[in-house]
């Protein structure tokens, strides 16, 4: 059975910063919310330009929805919400719920080049 890749970083567009608003709309959080989480969580720093406007990665996207997974859909306390993120992303979740936000680009290209030639496999298998 094929491996699924996960969405969090396909569902992206392809660029490596995002601005607030940018992040704000791809992860359904308030800019408000985003600037208060940066205070609470420490895995959750955008690097800034030189204007101080903030610079989001792919990564912090993957982190901030994480985040609101563990809020919203999961119900823990903000408390609880920190130390899940801590275990998950020293890589204590046996899980792998949040392994996305620790990989690199060239894992993920990897895992997808890989996943393209085994459905091409597949295919050519298929027509014969």
């Amino acid at each position: 059975m094929p491996r699924r890749i996960s969405s969090t970083l396909l569902d992206l567009p392809d660029k490596y910063f995002f601005t607030i608003g940018e992040a704000s709309q791809l992860t359904w959080v308030k800019p408000a919310m985003l600037r208060y989480w940066e205070t609470r969580f420490k895995s959750l720093r955008p690097a800034r330009r030189e204007s101080g406007q903030r610079k989001y990665t792919r990564r912090d996207i993957a982190i901030i929805k994480r985040i609101r997974t563990l809020l919203r859909d999961e119900k823990l306390t903000t408390e609880g919400a920190l130390k899940q993120l801590k275990q998950e992303l020293k890589g204590g979740d046996p899980s792998g719920a949040a392994a996305s936000p620790h990989r690199s680009s060239a894992s993920v290209l990897r895992e997808i080049k890989q996943e393209i030639q085994e459905m091409a496999r597949e295919l050519g298998e298929t027509q014969k």
